[in-house]
């Protein structure tokens, strides 16, 4: 097992993507050329999504081919959220995706409109389509911990989630605590069998730091055994949600998550 951990950025997709203000295109360059030159090997770059859902990724084929020109030494991942946006890397001959779906029904339903057993048959043909076409396919799975609407997600609930998505072909799976309500008891209960199976090399960790908890999140999963851990630059980035939703949440989730 090496000691050395993977970083991988989510910032320039991730963080960016619910910011009111649009950042215009040439800056997303600066941005993640910048990135690239701290030292970024992996990073999310944009995603091919509709451009009236996500403003901030309307221009993802235009930047695309701004960073292609320039050859980057790094591998830049787009979000596809369905088969046409599949399409739609593809023509720009994109080499790595990302596709994504939930623990929480709710969760799902709201950011990708359909249920997390309908997402994996999306999720599904996208990756065989894509490993096809040869590209590199990296998964999320999101509310593993907790949900803003349905609360506390239990390891009996997320565990079944997560081994089916690592039963598609994807190389990599990423395991968020999206809300950041994740402590490292939890974080034991979820890795120590997936590791178990041998799955080292295929799972990453996504923590958020709203109780102030990723680092020792992150710790944990160091320990237990996994090296690659998401990054957003600034801890840029958030689940879109209401103030009130958040606060019912700290104090419905978090109580029970630091027994955990």
């Amino acid at each position: 097992m090496t000691d050395r951990a993977r970083i991988f950025e989510v910032g320039p997709r991730d963080g960016l993507q619910n910011e009111k203000h649009l950042l215009p295109r040439a800056e997303k360059v600066w941005l993640i050329e910048a990135l690239v030159k701290a030292g970024i090997r992996e990073l999310e770059a944009g995603a091919f999504v509709r451009a009236d859902r996500v403003p901030q990724m309307a221009e993802s084929e235009l930047l695309h081919e701004d960073l292609s020109a320039r050859n980057l030494n790094a591998d830049l991942y787009y979000l596809v959220p369905n088969q046409k946006g599949l399409e739609r890397a593809i023509s720009k001959k994109v080499t790595h995706v990302a596709v994504f779906t939930a623990v929480s029904n709710t969760f799902n339903q709201k950011n990708i409109g359909m249920t997390v057993q309908d997402s994996f048959k999306e999720i599904e043909a996208i990756a065989l389509a894509a490993k096809q076409a040869g590209i590199k396919v990296r998964a999320y799975v999101s509310t593993v911990w907790g949900c803003p609407f349905e609360g506390r997600i239990p390891a009996s609930r997320a565990l079944p989630i997560l081994e089916q998505m690592l039963a598609l072909p994807v190389d990599e799976l990423s395991i968020g605590d999206t809300i950041g309500v994740a402590a490292p008891k939890g974080v034991s209960e979820i890795l120590k069998p997936l590791l178990a199976s041998g799955l080292q090399s295929k799972l990453a960790v996504h923590f958020h730091d709203t109780r102030g908890t990723a680092l020792a999140n992150a710790l944990r999963s160091y320990e237990l055994g996994v090296r690659s851990f998401d990054s957003s630059l600034g801890g840029l980035g958030a689940v879109p949600m209401h103030q009130e939703q958040v606060e019912t949440l700290r104090l419905r989730i978090w109580p029970i998550c630091l027994r955990n």
